[in-house]
């Protein structure tokens, strides 16, 4: 289900986390930084969504407290996101696997949304996901630390190699 979705999100996927995020990722405040440029990322994407907290998205019209209660938590959910999704653009060298891993979330969150939760439950359906992300976002940023001083390492080693030849 999620492979044949895949389409659906691909234009989403290539404009952020493809185009905005690389073009961030170029710029000099965020070179040698991906996870700025892909957090700054899901920051203007959840901002994007915020229109859709207020006009029946969720197939009901929330009361105005759960819309503005949603304006952070859409950021904040769409940064730790975004991170994610980096990461597998990062690892696939593709953005088809962000594509399939965004409709995956958008049929789990609908689901959920719909099957489990109430609508008086709207901002929770924000942050049950949210703190999910929080652990597997944590495990991207421990491995690319250890990925980025492994490699300044070997990159060290072969400098000092070149250097004493």
């Amino acid at each position: 289900m999620m492979v044949a979705l895949a389409p659906i999100y691909f234009g989403e996927e290539f404009g952020w986390t493809a185009y905005l995020r690389g073009a961030l990722a170029d710029l000099r405040a965020f070179r040698a930084r991906p996870t700025l440029a892909a957090a700054t990322t899901g920051a203007v994407w959840g901002a994007w969504h915020w229109p859709l907290a207020s006009v029946g998205y969720f197939g009901f019209t929330p009361p105005v407290r759960d819309v503005l209660l949603l304006i952070p938590l859409w950021v904040i959910m769409s940064m730790l996101l975004e991170i994610a999704w980096s990461a597998l653009w990062y690892g696939s060298g593709t953005i088809w696997t962000t594509s399939v891993a965004h409709a995956g979330f958008n049929l789990v969150f609908s689901a959920t949304l719909g099957a489990f939760l109430p609508e008086e439950a709207l901002v929770a359906a924000f942050v049950v996901p949210s703190v999910a992300l929080v652990p597997v976002v944590a495990v991207i940023l421990v491995r690319a630390r250890h990925t980025d001083s492994a490699e300044s390492a070997e990159s060290g080693r072969i400098t000092a190699s070149v250097a004493n030849n």
